[in-house]
């Protein structure tokens, strides 16, 4: 689930529409008023996705990594124009949603084990 990229604005919901516009490249639109173009790399094998924010009001990463029995997100982003004076804000923002979001992938995971035939 934390690789669906059809469905990443279900849990990530700073993203309102996803747009695929190349080789792992998505035009993104956020939840507030901007927008951006992201690369959005799944790795299966060692259990990550890796957003790098390449335009928009905001550059870097967010590398989100499934451990045992915990999701881990990590962010390494700078703010551009504008998004700079309100910084220190953005961060909390950020942080805030990215919790929600790995609270909502949890529970989803927790719910499908819970329902799945065994």
């Amino acid at each position: 689930m934390v690789i669906d990229i059809p469905n990443i604005t279900k849990y990530w919901r700073g993203f309102r529409e996803v747009q695929p516009i190349g080789d792992e490249l998505f035009r993104v639109r956020f939840a507030f008023p901007a927008s951006g173009v992201v690369r959005i790399v799944p790795d299966h094998q060692n259990r990550t996705l890796v957003i790098e924010y390449l335009k928009g009001p905001f550059r870097g990463k967010n590398r989100v990594i499934v451990e045992d029995r915990k999701i881990v997100s990590n962010w390494e982003v700078e703010f551009n124009g504008f998004y700079k004076l309100m910084a220190k804000r953005n961060v909390e923002h950020f942080r805030s949603g990215a919790q929600h979001a790995l609270d909502r992938l949890v529970e989803e995971c927790s719910f499908r084990s819970q329902h799945s035939p065994g």
